[in-house]
């Protein structure tokens, strides 16, 4: 099951039934799930000895009433944004015993909404750096571990089950991110030939990239480049996919004769990288 985002009245949705054919349904035990979030996920920050406090608003899209389970999850990440939420019990350095949510199962009924709370009681002695879970909602068992896909800064594919993962982000004290430039390469994907960029955080807490940069390739034609904002946890090296602008018509779009020379600022919170390099 693919989960995309629709924007809606200028804020961002993640819906898994009503986005059209920004959605990919999987079988008919995800078509029966309707429910969509907002927003879908949080970047939240507190000291050491506070109290982090926040909604998720929860939406049943069907003209029927919606029962969901509710739990908090422990989630990880590869180095090619691969996201596995695992199962209920706490992995190592889990942080969910900070978390209390408002409650565990919940109705909701035909085409209603509700504000759902939950909380991060940061203990006292916590260290500087970050505590990340994810808030998982779900039809039926919420207990097997899932693996699952990345698809953008907010987007999430879970090929099993109907589930939905908000991931939550709590930095804690004044931990920031450090990026830095790896390397560069080209990998083939299922739309062919795309840039990657390897960025690595030796920061305390994710850093999310953005920007535009500007490739000159082997055919002298200029390619206007986006970097995908995948989250770059901490201490680990993430594959950045450069995709062609959005904002360009179709038929400016070319495919890309490597190798290309590229140009341009990686941005992040707190800091940028300049980049200059070429990818073969």
């Amino acid at each position: 099951m693919k989960l995309r985002l629709c924007r809606t009245a200028g804020r961002y949705l993640a819906v898994l039934l009503g986005c059209g054919t920004m959605l990919f349904a999987f079988g008919v035990q995800a078509a029966s799930f309707a429910v969509g979030v907002s927003p879908p996920h949080f970047e939240l920050r507190g000291k050491p000895g506070s109290v982090v406090r926040d909604v998720l608003l929860l939406l049943n899209t069907a003209d029927e009433f919606g029962d969901y389970q509710l739990r908090s999850a422990d989630w990880s990440m590869d180095e090619r944004g691969g996201v596995t939420i695992h199962g209920p019990e706490l992995i190592e350095n889990s942080c969910r015993p900070w978390v209390r949510i408002e409650r565990r199962k919940l109705q909701l009924e035909p085409l209603g909404r509700r504000q759902y709370r939950f909380e991060v009681h940061i203990p006292e002695d916590a260290e500087v750096g970050e505590c990340r879970f994810a808030l998982l909602i779900s039809q039926g068992t919420a207990d097997q571990p899932i693996s699952a896909e990345q698809r953008s800064a907010n987007s999430i594919r879970m090929p099993i089950a109907a589930q939905i993962a908000v991931i939550v982000y709590v930095a804690v004290g004044d931990a920031t991110p450090e990026l830095s430039f790896v390397g560069a390469s080209v990998e083939t994907r299922s739309k062919g030939k795309v840039p990657i960029l390897t960025l690595h955080n030796s920061g305390l807490v994710h850093g999310r990239p953005f920007g535009n940069l500007i490739g000159t390739d082997a055919a002298g034609k200029e390619h206007s480049l986006v970097i995908t904002p995948t989250p770059v946890l901490a201490g680990a090296n993430v594959d950045v996919v450069l995709q062609p602008d959005p904002t360009l018509p179709v038929e400016e779009v070319v495919p890309i004769t490597f190798p290309l020379q590229l140009k341009g600022s990686v941005e992040f919170e707190q800091g940028a990288l300049e980049i200059d390099t070429q990818i073969e």
